[in-house]
C-alpha cells in the first residue's frame, strides 16, 4: 500500500511591504513541491478573525492559483483590508487531495493620501 505524502511550501512572501491602500499586493508561495505527485492548487487567505491561525471557512479566501506557470501567487487590491498589520496564509493541495503545511506572512498596510477634490487638504 502506498502512502500519499503531503505537498510542502517553504515560505510565503509579499510585495510590496508595506502596501499603501488601495494598491495591489502580491503574495507568492515559495518552494511549493510534492515529492510523490503533483501540486494542483495553492490557496491564499487573509487572517480576517486575527487569531494567528488559518481557519478555513472563517478567514477570507483571497484566491486560488491552479497553475505553477509564473509561480504560485495571488495578486489583488487591498482597499477592503484593515490598516495596520495583516497576516496571510497559503496552503497547497496535491493530486491525491492531501494538504500541505500552512505558511504565514505578515505585512503592514498603510492609508494612502489621494486627491478627492480640488479642495482636498491632501492636494
Amino acid at each position: 500500500m502506498n502512502v500519499n505524502l503531503a505537498p510542502t511550501i517553504s515560505s510565503l512572501s509579499d510585495s510590496p511591504d508595506p502596501v499603501t491602500q488601495p494598491n495591489a499586493l502580491t503574495l507568492t508561495a515559495n518552494g511549493v513541491a510534492d515529492s510523490d505527485g503533483a501540486v494542483t492548487k495553492v490557496e491564499f487567505y487573509r487572517d480576517s478573525n486575527r487569531n494567528g491561525s488559518l481557519d478555513v471557512g472563517t478567514d477570507q479566501l483571497l484566491g486560488v492559483d491552479n497553475s505553477s506557470s509564473g509561480g504560485w501567487r495571488w495578486e489583488g487590491g487591498t482597499g477592503g483590508f484593515p490598516t495596520g498589520a495583516n497576516r496571510y496564509f497559503a496552503r497547497a493541495q496535491d493530486n491525491d487531495a492531501a494538504w500541505s503545511n500552512v505558511v504565514t506572512r505578515s505585512e503592514e498596510r498603510r492609508v494612502g493620501k489621494e486627491c478627492r477634490s480640488r479642495w482636498s487638504p491632501y492636494h
